[in-house]
C-alpha cells in the first residue's frame, strides 16, 4: 500500500511479542478484583497476592482466539462499517471533552446536554466520520449520568456505530440496558454491538477493582473494548522506543486474555497512545515526531495479533485553526494518515483541557473531506512527495515543512479558509440542524427512555448508579 509509515521490522516485531511474553510472566499483572484473579487462575495463571502471573500458553491462547474481522454495527445497517476490510484509516471524533469553546460566544464554557446533541448531529452528518466518538460529556447533569446522556444521545441522533466513554460498573449495567432498547434486546445486542466502551487508558501493569468491573461487564455482554495504552518514556515506561513497545503490548495483551477469560467471545481494540512526555505538562506530547513512530509500530503488533488498531492523532489536540496553521493541519494529517491504523479518533478535541469545538470540527471534517483520496495513490500521498513530506517533518520539524510544501497545497485545498471561517462554518451548522434527524422508531425511544428514568431514579435514591 502506497504511503506507509513502517517502523519494526519482521524479526523486531517478534522480539518486542516474545519481551512481552516475558514481562507478563515474570512480573505480572496488578488486578485488583478477586473474581477476576481467580478465572485467570483457572485458566493457568499463578497468583501471588493481588499479582498476577500470565504464563505464555496463557497469552498465546488468547491471541489466537482472538476475532480477526471487528465489525462495528450501526443502527443504520448500511452504516456498518468493516475496519479490517477498509483500504483507508477510517475516521472518527476525539472523545470525553467537558467544555467547548463556544464559537458564538467566543470564550469557554462547561458542555451541555444541547452541546452534545448538536455535536451528535454534526458528526452524524459527514459521510467521512465513519462512525461516531461522543465527544461531549455533558456537565449540566449529576456527574454519575453524564457518560450515560452521551451515550443516549449518540444512540438517539446518530445511526452510526458509536463509541462512548464509560469510568464505572454502573455505568456499564446502565450502558447496555440503553443499547439492548435499541438492539432489541440481549441477544440482538449480543449479535450487533451498537457501540464500543471505551475506557479509562492503562498506565501501567495494573487495573484498580473499579476498572476490572467496568472490563467485566462489557466482556460479559460482548460489548467491543477500547482501552488506549498511555505510557511515556521516562516517565511511566523504559527510555527506548523497544522497551516502551514491550511495555504496552503487554498490557494491552494482559487485558486481552483477562476478557477472553471472561468470555472467549469478548472484543479488544489494539488501542495506543504512547509517546514521549510534553515538558511543559507532563502528558502525551502529540507533537513530538516520536508519536508517529509509536503510532506505527502499534499499528504493526495489531497486525501481527489480528486486532483492529486505533490511534489518537496530535491534530485532536490542537487550538482551532486560522488560515495559515490550517495548512501545518493538514500536513500533519497526510503525515498522521501514513501510519495506517485501522481507526483514528482526532477530530473536535480543542486542547489539553478538555475543550472541544465546533468550529474545530467542522475544519477537520472539511479537512478529511478533502484529504480521503489522498489516502490512495494520488501523487501527494504516494512514496513519493507524501514520504519526502513526513521525512521533512520527523528531520526538521512542522515549521520547516510548511515552509517547504505548503505553497504546492494551500493553492488547491481550503479555499473557503481565505474569508470569515465563522460566517463559513456558522452557516454549515445552521444547515446541519436543519435537515431532520434520523431517530429511532417511538417504541425504541420509549424503551431508552425508561432506562434512563431508571437511572435517575437510583441516583436519586442511593446516590449512585446500581
Amino acid at each position: 500500500m502506497k504511503g506507509t509509515i513502517d517502523l519494526l521490522s519482521t524479526e523486531e516485531i517478534t522480539e518486542i511479542h516474545h519481551a512481552s511474553l516475558e514481562i507478563l510472566e515474570t512480573v505480572g499483572m496488578e488486578i485488583q478484583d478477586d473474581e477476576i484473579r481467580q478465572l485467570l487462575h483457572f485458566h493457568g495463571a499463578r497468583l501471588e497476592d493481588s499479582r498476577v502471573y500470565f504464563p505464555r500458553e496463557l497469552v498465546e491462547w488468547a491471541i489466537d482466539h482472538s476475532q480477526k474481522e471487528h465489525i462495528m454495527y450501526a443502527r443504520n445497517p448500511d452504516k456498518t462499517v468493516y475496519p479490517a476490510r477498509s483500504d483507508v484509516t477510517l475516521l472518527t471524533n476525539s472523545i470525553f471533552c467537558t467544555h467547548i469553546y463556544d464559537w458564538k460566544l467566543h470564550r469557554k464554557r462547561p458542555s451541555t446536554i444541547a452541546d452534545s446533541i448538536e455535536f451528535t448531529r454534526i458528526s452524524n452528518f459527514y459521510d467521512e466520520i465513519a462512525f461516531y466518538a461522543a465527544t461531549l460529556l455533558p456537565m449540566d447533569c449529576p456527574a454519575n449520568l453524564s457518560e450515560l446522556y452521551a451515550l443516549y444521545n449518540a444512540l438517539y441522533y446518530s445511526d452510526k456505530h458509536c463509541h462512548c466513554y464509560f469510568s464505572s460498573p454502573e455505568s456499564a449495567r446502565y450502558a447496555v440496558s440503553l443499547a439492548e432498547a435499541v438492539a432489541g434486546g440481549e441477544e440482538a445486542l449480543r449479535r450487533r454491538p451498537l457501540f464500543t466502551a471505551n475506557l479509562p487508558a492503562l498506565t501501567g501493569l495494573s487495573l484498580s477493582r473499579k476498572e476490572c468491573a467496568t472490563i467485566g461487564i462489557f466482556a460479559k455482554h460482548g460489548i467491543p473494548i477500547l482501552t488506549f495504552c498511555s505510557l511515556m518514556t521516562c516517565i511511566t515506561a523504559p527510555q527506548s522506543i523497544a522497551g516502551t513497545l514491550a511495555l504496552s503490548n503487554a498490557a494491552i495483551l494482559g487485558v486481552l486474555t483477562m476478557i477472553k477469560a471472561i468470555n472467549p467471545e469478548a472484543i479488544l481494540l489494539y488501542a495506543t497512545d504512547t509517546c514521549t512526555p510534553n515538558p511543559y505538562n507532563n502528558s502525551v506530547d502529540y507533537d513530538a515526531s516520536e508519536y508517529v513512530l509509536f503510532s506505527s509500530a502499534n499499528r504493526q503488533l495489531a497486525d501481527h495479533y489480528g486486532l483492529v488498531s486505533a490511534t489518537a492523532h496530535d491534530c485532536s489536540e490542537v487550538e482551532p485553526s486560522s488560515f495559515p496553521v490550517v495548512q501545518g493541519y493538514r500536513l500533519r494529517q497526510l503525515r498522521n494518515l501514513m501510519v495506517r491504523s485501522n481507526t483514528c479518533f482526532c477530530a473536535g478535541g480543542y486542547d489539553f483541557s478538555l475543550f472541544a469545538s465546533q468550529l474545530d470540527l467542522i475544519l477537520a471534517y472539511e479537512i478529511y473531506s478533502d484529504l480521503k483520496p489522498l489516502q490512495a495513490d494520488t501523487p501527494l500521498f504516494s512514496q513519493g512527495a507524501g514520504a519526502d513530506m513526513v521525512a521533512a517533518y520527523l528531520d526538521d520539524g512542522l515549521s520547516d515543512v510548511t515552509r517547504r510544501a505548503c505553497f504546492s497545497v494551500k493553492k488547491n485545498y481550503y479555499t473557503f479558509m481565505q474569508q470569515d471561517y465563522r460566517t463559513f462554518i456558522n452557516d454549515k451548522i445552521n444547515w446541519i440542524l436543519s435537515q431532520p434527524p434520523d431517530i429511532p422508531a417511538p417504541e425504541i425511544q420509549a424503551r431508552m427512555d425508561a432506562v434512563m428514568d431508571e437511572a435517575r431514579e437510583a441516583l436519586a435514591k442511593g446516590g449512585s448508579l446500581g
